[in-house]
């Protein structure tokens, strides 16, 4: 849906998941969008993907960090630990990732200011955090 909405507001789309059919199907029946397979929970791996978009794109104008997972749930005691450590990586560390290498090409972008960054799951985790406390 989000990428959806960039392209009818006539952007430029790169977009990225886990699911090599999910990405083969949406770039194959949207003119002009291009993506790359890969896992955010490894830095090698989003690091390659915007070393291949700049040449295709040259700069961003927005990052739309939405990867994540649900992960375990249950019982603090009885978590899988790799389990965790897998949702961590994908929820905290794939969005500093992908954060970390978007910063450059998004200050190359042509506006008076540097592009923006959108993570929807930091926003969604705000609430019951503020609950919390």
């Amino acid at each position: 849906v989000i990428a959806e909405t960039f392209l009818a507001a006539g952007a430029n789309v790169h977009i990225c998941d886990i699911n090599s059919d999910k990405v083969a199907k949406f770039v194959a029946t949207r003119e002009g969008v291009t993506g790359s397979v890969v896992d955010i929970a490894n830095a090698d791996a989003v690091a390659t993907m915007f070393d291949d978009l700049k040449p295709h794109h040259g700069r961003l104008d927005v990052l739309v960090n939405n990867a994540g997972i649900a992960g375990p749930t249950g019982a603090v005691e009885e978590l899988d630990t790799a389990a965790w450590d897998h949702t961590i990586a994908v929820n905290i560390n794939g969005q500093f990732y992908c954060t970390k290498h978007a910063v450059p090409l998004l200050t190359i972008c042509p506006h008076r200011d540097p592009g923006q960054i959108i993570c929807p799951h930091m926003i969604n985790i705000s609430g019951p955090v503020l609950k919390l406390n």
